[in-house]
Formats: structure tokens, sequence, C-alpha cells
């Protein structure tokens, strides 16, 4: 193909195109390793591993952590309160 774009998977290093006109963030998969993997830069190309989609259903998406529970374990100290007039 004329200007085809490759580059390799990083999975298995095996050579892959990326067609004539490869689109950021566009998902492909690697025909050697079965490796979905994501464009994150086009020039150079640059292959990563797609970000997880978060559930926004999942209860623990939404948890925060035992030690930020209490105001007095803050990591950066007390909470600003806003004060009513």
């Amino acid at each position: 193909m004329a200007n085809e774009i490759l580059t390799r998977c990083i999975a298995c290093q095996q050579t892959i195109s990326l067609g004539t006109s490869p689109r950021k963030w566009q998902i492909i998969t690697c025909h050697n390793c079965g490796s979905e993997l994501e464009i994150i830069q086009l020039k150079p190309p640059v292959l990563d591993w797609p970000l997880d989609d978060y559930d926004e259903n999942d209860d623990d998406y939404y948890e925060i952590p035992s030690i930020l529970a209490r105001k007095d374990q803050l990591p950066h100290g007390p909470v600003a309160r806003k004060t009513q007039m």
C-alpha cells in the first residue's frame, strides 16, 4: 500500500500497518497476537494499551479511602468550610 504507516506491536513486536490515515485514539488489533492497542500519537506513531472504561454503576469507583473518612487525618489539613451569612 502506498503511504502506509507502520509501527510495532508493544506486546509481540510484530510490524503493524495503521493504514494510510490512522486517527489518534483509534483502537487497532494486532493480527499476530490479538492485542487491542490504542494509537496515542501519530508522528511518530505510538501505541499503548487502551484505558479501561469506568463503570458509572460501580460503587467502588466513588468510594473514599478510609484514611480520608476522618477529617482530622486528611493529607492536606482540615477541610475549609463555607460560612453562612
